[in-house]
């Protein structure tokens, strides 16, 4: 059995409140210092962060679905949880076929959440909660099942469950549930009407192109993303930004497709070599889903290898 550790492909779109442009500084000690030192040990100093988002009942509600997910993977939440130097939620996506068998394939997933270990705690907690939101509610992509394409990927990653506005609606609601209306961030003030942060608010917000609004319209067609995908667009400036690429979502998500799908045809063209070798030595039928699947490469990958 071969096993292939494909691509990090969780939420690589996090970032720190610093680069939305929304670190929150606090007066107080408590939240001031580095989380790391809110304990003896990092695991503890977790189990600190844990708590603060537990005295919120939106939090406490969060934290239960996030254990009842670390439990499905036979894991405390608190071994789910490390530190990195940026805040991000990483699913890794694990293929496993044996050579004499490449058309059977199996698929696994292995998520990790990491915390900015640079972060004071306030900001700390706040990166915890959106990560959380991507944890529990967010399906893992896999780009070689059903349609896996620039359009679906790139509507996935802002407005699907548990995706980028969903983590920052949740992120503004635990975080005035914890330290108040006054404390939060700029970037939620701005999707707040009147008592309630609006999701409308939020994906207009998410598809603000600033100087890159005409160079991405130019690349939406290019790639024949579909024009529902991309009503929202608009020439506005954006707080928010992708740490991953320096710019503005949509435009971080097509740079990461691209990227996503040169090394998914590369593996998977290691996978061919297997099949063209099984095939001579496959009954008929078999011989048969090996053709269809050379051909779906072919009209897949063609444009993502040298």
């Amino acid at each position: 059995m071969m096993t292939y550790l494909l691509c990090s492909m969780g939420n690589t779109f996090a970032q720190s409140w610093g680069e939305r442009g929304g670190t929150i500084y606090s007066g107080t000690k408590k939240y001031s210092g580095n989380w790391r030192r809110l304990a003896s040990t990092e695991e503890k100093s977790i189990e600190q962060l844990i708590n603060i988002i537990n005295t919120s009942k939106l939090g406490v509600n969060l934290i239960d679905k996030a254990r009842l997910r670390a439990a499905k993977d036979h894991k405390r939440l608190e071994e789910v949880i490390e530190s990195g130097e940026v805040s991000v939620t990483d699913t890794t996506l694990v293929r496993k076929f044996s050579p004499n068998s490449p058309e059977s394939v199996r698929f696994e997933t292995r998520s990790k959440v990491y915390i900015d270990k640079s972060h004071n705690t306030k900001n700390a907690v706040l990166d915890l909660i959106h990560e959380l939101t991507h944890y529990i509610y967010k399906k893992p992509f896999n780009p070689y099942v059903g349609e896996f394409s620039l359009s679906s990927f790139l509507e996935d990653t802002i407005q699907g469950i548990g995706g980028e506005v969903d983590a920052f609606i949740v992120e503004c609601k635990v975080g005035r549930d914890i330290y108040g209306l006054k404390s939060i961030s700029a970037q939620c003030l701005n999707i707040l009407d009147g008592e309630e942060f609006s999701r409308n608010l939020a994906i207009k917000e998410f598809y603000k192109l600033g100087e890159h609004y005409d160079k991405f319209k130019k690349s939406a067609d290019e790639h024949g993303i579909k024009q529902e995908v991309i009503t929202h667009i608009s020439p506005e400036q954006s707080s928010l930004i992708s740490s991953a690429w320096s710019s503005p979502y949509p435009v971080a998500i097509v740079e990461e497709f691209q990227e996503i799908m040169t090394k998914v045809c590369h593996n998977d063209l290691k996978r061919m070599t297997y099949l063209s070798e099984s095939k001579t030595r496959s009954i008929a039928s078999a011989n048969e889903k090996v053709t269809k699947a050379r051909a779906n490469f072919n009209a897949r990958c063609r444009a993502y290898l040298d």
